[in-house]
């Protein structure tokens, strides 16, 4: 069993070497009957490596309780397979709740997603609330924002858990080839399971081959 509390508010963060990230949570990773909460507002990020993320949280085991919370930032960083945010995934009997505003991120690399967003598996709730962000993504195989749901790969059965997700005035750009602008997976499940999913406002740019705008997937 594992608990961690992580407050971060009025702070600046910069690293300039290679696997080089800020913050790297591996303390939940794969361990059941544990929770973390995470905090952020008001703060700055840098990265200039490759391979280094800015915030990558490893995933969470089952019966699990994961809460993200980021409000009024900024995370920039400039090398190949450093993305923005990573969110991992939790396990069976689980519940996640991610709410980002007033945040923008951007990244100049290949593989350097703005916000990507696990999923849960059966018998879980999972939220999101993502608002007033500006996403920017340059290179290839950069999605802006990717939210996975209720598990769309292979992480076993959704049924019996619900996923919400909203999505409201959220601008969106994306330049390299396979580089989508907003990819809500898992939002359309099976297996008894409940998606909801409000999307508005949102402004999307892809210049990219293979770069849909926005996805809506089961």
């Amino acid at each position: 069993t594992n608990v961690i509390n992580i407050v971060i508010v009025d702070s600046i963060f910069n690293t300039t070497g290679n696997h080089s990230g800020i913050i790297i949570s591996q303390a939940g990773a794969n361990t059941a009957d544990s929770s973390d909460t995470f905090f952020i507002g008001d703060s700055q990020f840098v990265t200039t490596g490759d391979d280094s993320g800015i915030i990558v949280i490893d995933d969470g085991g089952d019966v699990f309780v994961r809460s993200f919370t980021m409000d009024g930032s900024f995370l920039t960083t400039t090398g190949d397979r450093s993305p923005g945010i990573v969110i991992g995934d939790v396990g069976t009997t689980s519940i996640m709740s991610t709410t980002i505003t007033d945040t923008q991120i951007s990244t100049l690399g290949d593989d350097s997603s703005a916000l990507s967003h696990g999923a849960t598996k059966s018998n879980s709730e999972i939220s999101g609330t993502f608002q007033d962000l500006d996403l920017t993504t340059v290179g290839d195989r950069s999605e802006g924002l990717r939210f996975d749901g209720l598990d769309d790969r292979g992480l076993g059965t959704s049924g019996s858990s619900i996923a919400s997700v909203i999505v409201e005035r959220v601008d969106v750009e994306t330049t390299g080839e396979g580089s989508g602008g907003v990819v809500l997976s898992g939002i359309v499940p099976s297996d008894n399971a409940t998606g909801l999913t409000d999307v508005n406002q949102l402004d999307i740019t892809t210049g990219g081959t293979s770069s849909p705008g926005l996805v809506l997937g089961s």
